[in-house]
């Protein structure tokens, strides 16, 4: 049975996730230090001025005509329009905590070589890098300690720990969490914003309804994929309130309102509806205010965001053709590759320290699978509109729209998807323990295992 949310806290719920946070940091600190320089990072460390910035939020360094051109490479025409801020402003946050400043590297110029960029000031400082690094693998700590309390709400403490672990040791995160880049602090919205969704199944509320909005507009400020998963998410509410004004007026209905959320009234399952709608409102609001580039025109703003993402797809598959993805099974085919063939836990981790040949690079996905179809059974049981339901509607939401908007294959693109791999692997394991457990409790109760009793004392 899922855990209750909220739920009243024992040791062990606050023991596990510290642990889980520590053991995210042993794993991954000494990384800091040996992982390759990518160039990438580069742009990641210098953008951590955003947040000296916003001492004038309507200033021109907002804006991609407040810059000089400098070389006319095709990123600096673009440079504030290219990626929305909140990972530089938590790099500058990390920075600032560990004694750097908001002064760094200059704009790396993608059309030169590394030389050229060394020579022009554009390569990071090694301790404004390794700063930066470091609060990654904080982030990566977090995302940790979510996928734990996904798991362990979804269905108990033992699939979330197992969930935890799998992502602990994936060699995805690994490389992700050890360089300064943007996609953990995505996968750590969307974590989050999972939770969120639980919280507002298990008990519609609105402060519950504007927390999971803001949390997909805050991943929005970090990718834009978050913000077409809340529309999404708003579609589920319309089914919800469609079918709660319908339930009244048809007896079949009404049994496929008690489908949606058995023992929901109708009219909390209208509730519920309304708030899901609200989502889509909430996040681009949230989006918005967290990006000050938007501010002088929102809307015209926001679509030249998306634009600009579109055409840059498709110019990196034509510099790059061996990256580029032209249909969804070609898609399909690539993520199955790299969470087995390039990525994968069991077959990276694992398999080097049991020292075995087996096919372990396979157990990831196919646990995944398994714990996949037993979240849909969940979710059939308690209904789509429980905690559990509006969950995983998030989850696979965002690992639909991974697959289905990939132009361009970079192995970070696809770590929101290894968070739900751990978490759909948690719920395995979590699922096999009950089982066991239950049939370990029956054994115990066999009449040929209970202790016997001398005759003398009977």
């Amino acid at each position: 049975m899922p855990r209750p949310f909220p739920i009243r806290i024992s040791p062990l719920d606050i023991v596990l996730p510290l642990a889980l946070f520590a053991i995210t940091l042993w794993h991954l600190l000494p990384a800091v230090e040996t992982t390759p320089f990518h160039r990438d990072e580069a742009r990641w460390v210098h953008r951590v001025y955003y947040l000296r910035e916003w001492r004038d939020p309507l200033g021109p360094r907002w804006q991609d005509s407040g810059y000089d051109v400098g070389t006319g490479s095709w990123d600096e025409r673009f440079r504030m329009s290219g990626q929305p801020p909140l990972a530089p402003y938590l790099f500058g946050l990390g920075l600032l905590a560990q004694g750097r400043d908001l002064t760094t590297n200059g704009f790396w110029n993608m059309d030169r070589d590394d030389a050229w960029n060394t020579a022009e000031g554009n390569m990071p400082d090694p301790a404004d890098l390794r700063a930066a690094r470091r609060t990654n693998v904080v982030i990566a700590g977090l995302i940790v300690v979510a996928a734990y309390l996904l798991g362990s709400h979804l269905i108990n403490r033992t699939g979330g720990v197992a969930g935890a672990i799998v992502l602990i040791f994936h060699p995805l995160l690994s490389d992700a969490a050890t360089r300064a880049w943007a996609d953990p602090a995505l996968v750590l919205c969307v974590a989050l914003a999972a939770l969120a969704a639980y919280a507002l199944g298990q008990h519609p509320t609105w402060p519950r309804a504007l927390l999971l909005g803001a949390l997909l507009g805050l991943g929005g400020a970090a990718k834009l994929s978050p913000l077409p998963v809340a529309v999404g998410m708003a579609g589920a509410g319309l089914l919800l309130l469609i079918l709660g004004r319908q339930s009244t007026r048809s007896a079949s209905l009404t049994r496929v309102s008690e489908q949606i959320r058995p023992g929901m009234p109708a009219t909390d399952v209208r509730r519920l509806g309304w708030m899901l709608l609200t989502l889509p409102v909430v996040a681009w609001f949230t989006f918005v205010a967290a990006y000050p580039y938007l501010w002088i025109n929102p809307v015209t703003q926001t679509y030249r965001l998306f634009d600009f993402r579109a055409d840059s797809f498709t110019s990196q598959g034509h510099a790059w053709p061996n990256a580029a993805v032209e249909t969804r099974t070609e898609a399909l085919d690539r993520v199955w590759t790299l969470l087995t063939a390039r990525w994968a836990s069991t077959g990276g981790w694992l398999a080097d320290r049991l020292g075995t040949g087996l096919p372990l690079r396979y157990a990831d996905l196919l646990l995944a699978i398994a714990g996949a179809a037993m979240l849909i059974l969940l979710v059939r049981r308690r209904g789509l509109a429980s905690g559990t339901g509006l969950a995983t509607l998030l989850l696979s939401g965002h690992v639909a729209l991974t697959i289905l908007a990939m132009r361009v294959d970079y192995a970070r693109y696809h770590l929101p998807i290894v968070l739900t791999v751990a978490v759909c692997c948690g719920v395995f394991i979590g699922t096999a323990w009950q089982v066991v457990s239950a049939h370990a409790a029956s054994y115990r109760s066999w009449p040929i295992l209970k202790p016997s009793v001398p005759t003398s004392e009977r």
